[in-house]
């Protein structure tokens, strides 16, 4: 007599298989969820008069990061869980994926958007005028960019149905179609989330660090008194758009470079790259727990303004 399989039988693994994963998701899900809604509510708590226009910028992307890691790192985990079935429905299967492309695009167009603004503020000084509402017509402007590029994903990720045995099972896939569309919009998605964004800000950066170590190892009509100060502030500024432009070189590439790989082949996942790609997701993902303590300990006016913040929510408890 044949037996009946449950769900759970055939797709859900076995809970000592998924510790580690569940350890390491869980770490990077409340530190990046934390990190990022303390930068928010720090810079909240300020008045519009004393947020500078990088606070703006740094809000943006703890934003981004909140809602990237809210919508990917809790879907990876269970998804893995599940061995790739989708239980969040053909509506969620689109609406839940175009979200999170529009923000990781956001996030990626938005950390472009802080490098040409520092890069013009430092390297083109004289040219260049900004204000506070310049900072958020060009972060509106971010999202409404990358929410119109990611709309062909609303067509591509699609959810497929298969009846096995006495139960049917969803998966979230993309679908293009045809080749001259997959290849167009691998090689789209590859130039948009990496190649052009990698190229801006290690111009940008590399840029600014030159002229700001020129401005320390030449300074010109600086008075002595104090000078001190302003190396180590420079050279604290040197620090922070060093560790933004590691972050994202390091952590988000590689996840996007194995995509496009596994995307312009017509075979699935195998099982081994599907451990593969899960460990890259938490790599990246690692990003958005980082951001906030590269805001945290690389800048003195957001660290005393934290201190400030916890002193106050202390005092009111």
């Amino acid at each position: 007599m044949a037996r009946n399989f449950t769900f759970e039988e055939i797709f859900v693994k076995p809970a000592n298989v998924m510790v580690a994963k569940t350890i390491v998701s869980l770490i990077i899900f409340i530190g990046a969820f934390g990190g990022n809604a303390m930068v928010i509510g720090v810079l909240l708590r300020q008045s519009s008069k004393r947020i500078g226009i990088a606070e703006y910028y740094i809000a943006a992307l703890a934003f981004a990061d909140l809602l990237v890691t809210s919508l990917y790192v809790p879907i990876n985990l269970l998804s893995d869980y599940l061995r790739g079935a989708w239980v969040f429905g053909a509506a969620g299967c689109k609406i839940i994926n175009y979200i999170r492309t529009t923000a990781m695009t956001a996030l990626a167009f938005t950390l472009v958007a802080l490098a040409i603004d520092r890069y013009r503020a430092i390297c083109r000084s004289f040219q260049f005028e900004s204000s506070k509402a310049r900072t958020k017509k060009t972060i509106l402007l971010v999202w409404i960019l990358s929410a119109a590029l990611m709309t062909p994903y609303l067509y591509v990720i699609q959810s497929d149905e298969f009846k096995l045995y006495n139960f049917n099972v969803q998966f979230c896939r993309r679908k293009y179609g045809n080749e001259e569309f997959r290849t167009f919009m691998i090689i789209f998605n590859y130039l948009i989330l990496c190649v052009v964004p990698s190229v801006i800000l290690v111009f940008c950066y590399s840029r600014i660090i030159l002229r700001i170590w020129k401005s320390i190892k030449y300074p010109v009509n600086e008075v002595r008194q104090g000078s001190s100060k302003i190396d180590n502030a420079r050279k604290k500024t040197i620090t922070t758009i060093t560790i933004m432009t590691i972050l994202f070189l390091l952590l988000w590439v590689p996840l996007w470079t194995m995509q496009i790989v596994f995307d312009s082949r017509p075979q699935t996942f195998t099982t081994e790259e599907k451990e593969v790609m899960f460990w890259v997701v938490c790599l990246a993902n690692s990003c958005s727990v980082l951001h906030p303590i590269a805001y945290a300990f690389s800048g003195g006016k957001f660290q005393s303004k934290k201190s400030q913040t916890v002193t106050r929510m202390s005092t009111i408890r």
